[in-house]
């Protein structure tokens, strides 16, 4: 036999042993119970992500991700994807102008078919809400409990059905829009709202309030594209002007964007709903004259935990003067968190307020302040382990620029 030949034989024995070994390494997964199988697909990835494919006219969910994937290895994958529900519960869909609508509302309905009907179903929208999409949607919206990642024009008719929804970079949708939606799908069930950027406002007509009594979560702050066209001048509108139109009696937890929320709106709707609120969380404030905490009456029983995020212009000694000035309004504070866009500074202001929270009650817990820019000098962190010395109150100091140990508890008993 010529080498050739030879070499040939041997090329086809080595293919022969590969997918042998391929074969048996294959084989003890089809072995394994149904039960076993299930629990590792969840384990793979969800066709839950945005992909460039969208851009060229593909939709999703993505046939080259978990679930759609699995269904073309073999038939006993297929059926144990197909029988599993939990598979199902959750789509995101990337509508494009190259999409052919019937064909979108079909894919939508034999997924949505499949989704489980006690568990809660999670749909997440881009781009154009169809029409046809919107009839399917509405078929299984009995089941439908969190909507996310809307870009429509018009909100759809199934808020009733719904306790979480999600609002972001909405084209089309103003204030107006927004309020009227809520009041007119009633949302009996809605538990949480974020709304991160809204069109401008347009509408001069006046607004009734809308009262939505089973909310507990609201969250009101820009977001990143909001936020760089509110700094442009491009927008005048932003998510938290909506606190003029709400009532919101069960509300537990605010975040939103403080530098556009007048004095007076914050007041107004903490007065009307007199919620139970337990965390306020406020970001982007860019002026010292901007702080207030007056409206804070309404809810000082409650309030348990403050996240403030100061601006690099001023820093967070003004807060932290402001704070100490208004301590009643705090008297069940129990965790703080001041975070900061500059350098650190104010250290003196910082541990006056935390001496003043810990020697006013035994409630207060703990505090984070945290710069963006930076390092905190060792003896500045040695200042805050001697105040933590025989204190129960845990001192969080650092900053993001900084490794992340370096974001660190100041409290001895922690070291």
């Amino acid at each position: 036999m010529s080498s050739r030949n030879q070499l040939l034989q041997r090329i086809d024995e080595l293919s022969s042993a590969i997918e042998d070994l391929e074969i048996r390494r294959l084989v003890p997964m089809s072995r394994l119970p149904v039960e076993l199988l299930s629990q590792i697909f969840k384990l793979c990835p969800r066709a839950f992500h945005r992909s460039q494919e969208a851009e060229e006219g593909y939709s999703h969910p993505n046939p080259l991700l978990a679930p759609l994937l699995l269904l073309g290895v073999c038939r006993l994958w297929r059926d144990i994807v197909i029988s599993c529900p939990s598979f199902w519960n959750a789509i995101d869909l990337q509508y494009s102008s190259k999409m052919d609508e019937g064909i979108d509302a079909a894919h939508l309905a034999t997924w949505l078919g499949r989704a489980p009907k006690p568990l809660p179903l999670s749909l997440c929208f881009r781009g154009r809400f169809t029409d046809d999409a919107q009839r399917v949607v509405q078929q299984y919206s009995v089941h439908s409990l969190h909507l996310r990642h809307m870009t429509i024009a018009k909100l759809p008719p199934m808020l009733a059905s719904l306790n979480a929804l999600q609002l972001y970079r909405c084209s089309g949708i103003t204030i107006a829009d927004c309020i009227d939606g809520l009041r007119a799908g009633g949302a009996p069930h809605l538990e949480k709202l974020s709304i991160g950027s809204i069109d401008n406002e347009t509408s001069t007509a006046p607004l009734l309030h809308v009262s939505l009594s089973s909310l507990r979560t609201l969250d009101l702050r820009r977001d990143d594209w909001q936020q760089e066209h509110w700094q442009q001048g491009t927008t005048d509108s932003c998510p938290s002007h909506m606190l003029r139109y709400l009532t919101l009696p069960a509300l537990q937890k605010l975040t939103l964007s403080y530098s556009s929320t007048a004095y007076s709106d914050l007041t107004g709707f903490f007065a009307r709903s007199s919620p139970p609120l337990f965390s306020l969380e406020l970001s982007g404030l860019e002026e010292a004259s901007e702080i207030e905490f007056g409206y804070l009456r309404f809810v000082s029983a409650t309030l348990s935990t403050l996240a403030i995020e100061c601006r690099q212009n001023y820093g967070m000694a003004p807060v932290c003067d402001k704070l100490v000035a208004n301590a009643k309004l705090f008297p069940n504070l129990r965790h703080l968190t001041l975070t900061n866009t500059g350098y650190p500074h104010g250290f003196n202001q910082l541990l006056a307020f935390v001496a003043d929270c810990a020697g006013r009650h035994r409630l207060f817990e703990s505090a984070r302040f945290i710069f963006s820019k930076g390092n905190i000098p060792q003896v500045i962190r040695n200042q805050f382990r001697t105040f933590t010395q025989g204190s129960t109150v845990h001192i969080h100091l650092g900053c993001w620029g900084e490794e992340e140990n370096q974001i660190q508890c100041m409290c001895c008993h922690c070291h």
